[in-house]
């Protein structure tokens, strides 16, 4: 457990019958004989009714600190796996990276550093109470656009969901740079930490020079809890909430997905239509829009697109 919390403050995770034989060819064709009109019925797509259900998937799904920007990660992820056996703890890793890759992310090869770091336990209450009092700083580390509120923080170590998770997300500039003032340290002249700089090239109303970077996910699983769902099934709920800013509470029972795995498992095998098209939505366009609801509206456009005529799994 040291060791996972170290890790986090480094981050900064109907059957056919035989042929007939043919009949024999008639030798004269009554020409009076009527052919019977031919209706054909198509499904009317009501993009309207559409519009709305992507709307409300996305208000229930999403879960960005209040004000911040829909994040998505925008560096290459690393994958790690604590006290899982070796096979099925690849068939995690093996998941969230295909998932990833099927976004167009790259995925870090044997080795690398991880961002997404997923814990099984038997405890998850203790396991993240645990995390959280070691890795202190690392759960929240700077003062704005990163941090969910101190309630998602202690719902994170007292809940009772088989999958938890917590994610850092960073505003940052064109280059890379942190846009947001760390927590704790000490800046110039032994005060508070410095105030970041942010090279602005050019302003628009409809891009900003800011957009917000998934930067780590811890993901614990409390084994005890998991009611023994597959773990394909599992794989692909965890892929959901380590690729984007997933809201633990969000009420999805009118949707076909996978985050509905643990409230109606015979339903939610996979990821789903939904599931996909909002992945796709989060990872296309533009990331740094100019305020939160532009992004959130370009993700809602791309929903509805990807819910019409659907992106291939894997296609850009």
């Amino acid at each position: 457990m040291t060791a996972l919390a170290t890790l986090l403050a480094v981050l900064m995770l109907g059957q056919t019958g035989p042929a007939q034989p043919a009949s024999s060819v008639p030798q004269a064709v009554d020409q009076s004989t009527a052919v019977p009109d031919v209706q054909v019925n198509g499904e009317r797509i009501d993009r309207e009714a559409i519009e709305e259900r992507a709307a409300a998937f996305v208000e229930e799904v999403a879960d960005p600190p209040f004000g911040a920007q829909l994040a998505r990660w925008n560096t290459p992820i690393c994958v790690g796996v604590s006290n899982m056996r070796s096979p099925y703890g690849q068939l995690l890793i093996d998941r969230v990276g295909q998932h990833a890759a099927d976004l167009g992310l790259e995925v870090g090869e044997a080795g690398c550093k991880p961002n997404v770091v997923i814990v099984a336990t038997p405890d998850g209450r203790a396991t993240a109470s645990h995390l959280v009092e070691e890795a202190g700083l690392s759960f929240r580390p700077t003062d704005g656009g990163s941090n969910p509120s101190r309630a998602a923080l202690r719902a994170f170590q007292t809940s009772d969901a088989p999958v938890r998770w917590w994610n850092v997300a960073l505003p940052v500039g064109e280059q890379g740079e942190t846009a947001s003032r760390p927590r704790g340290g000490m800046g110039t002249g032994g005060g508070p930490p410095d105030a970041p700089v942010v090279v602005v090239h050019a302003g628009s109303r409809l891009t900003s020079s800011i957009r917000t970077d998934m930067t780590w996910v811890i993901i614990v699983i409390d084994f005890n809890r998991t009611g023994g769902l597959p773990l394909g099934s599992l794989a692909d709920y965890v892929s959901m909430v380590a690729l984007a800013q997933i809201d633990p509470d969000a009420d999805l029972s009118g949707y076909d997905t996978i985050l509905n795995a643990f409230s109606d498992p015979s339903q939610a095998h996979s990821l789903s239509d939904w599931d996909l098209g909002y992945l796709q939505s989060i990872y296309s366009g533009q990331a740094n829009r100019a305020n939160a609801r532009q992004r959130r509206n370009e993700v809602v456009r791309t929903l509805v697109q990807n819910q019409i005529a659907p992106v291939p799994t894997g296609a850009q």
